[in-house]
């Protein structure tokens, strides 16, 4: 049985190269860019100075969580005509400020720019209310030029140095099994 196999090197070999090539194929079709814009929040106390620290770190948190509530996400959703955000809207607080970050990671630059906006719009009409806080744009988010992943041209790379790896080991392979056949 052995020699059978030793001898079918080729077979092996093709066989190597036919999964590698498959599983770049795979990968090449399967990745989508996507793109991340971001937009920049801050609090700042309402008024004549009243409001303590300690209020406006509450608000922070009570925006975070209203930008990031499943509600929030599917009214913009359906006012920019975005798919749904679950999982494509980041709302952050960096530590020890009063700044919120939203991020928006979708396949359509534009469409990304468009929603983190959105999000931020919404802060800033709950906002216009608030009797504590005041909430101001500090960055509005503008449509990315580049993926903020890996691009297309660099997974097709990259799946192409696996090809190579992988037709080169098959060929290893074949020729060190052909050693064993020439020996017995």
């Amino acid at each position: 049985m052995f020699r059978w196999l030793v001898r079918s090197r080729l077979v092996i070999a093709g066989l190597l190269i036919f999964t590698a090539l498959t599983s770049a194929i795979i990968i090449v079709k399967n990745h989508e860019e996507k793109f991340t814009s971001t937009a920049i929040l801050s609090l700042s106390p309402r008024g004549d100075g009243a409001v303590g620290a300690d209020n406006v770190k509450l608000a922070v948190s009570r925006y975070q969580a209203l930008l990031s509530a499943g509600t929030t996400l599917h009214t913009v959703a359906k006012k920019t005509g975005a798919q749904p955000l679950a999982g494509a809207a980041q709302v952050s607080v960096p530590p020890e400020t009063v700044t919120i970050v939203v991020s928006v990671t979708l396949a359509d630059a534009t469409m990304a720019a468009d929603v983190a906006n959105e999000l931020s719009r919404t802060a800033l009409s709950e906002g216009h209310d608030d009797a504590l806080v005041i909430i101001d744009l500090l960055a509005p988010a503008i449509v990315a030029d580049s993926p903020s992943g890996l691009s297309q041209n660099w997974v097709i790379a990259l799946a192409m140095l696996g090809e190579l790896t992988a037709i080169a080991l098959a060929f290893f392979f074949a020729l060190r099994l052909g050693r064993y056949a020439t020996v017995s």
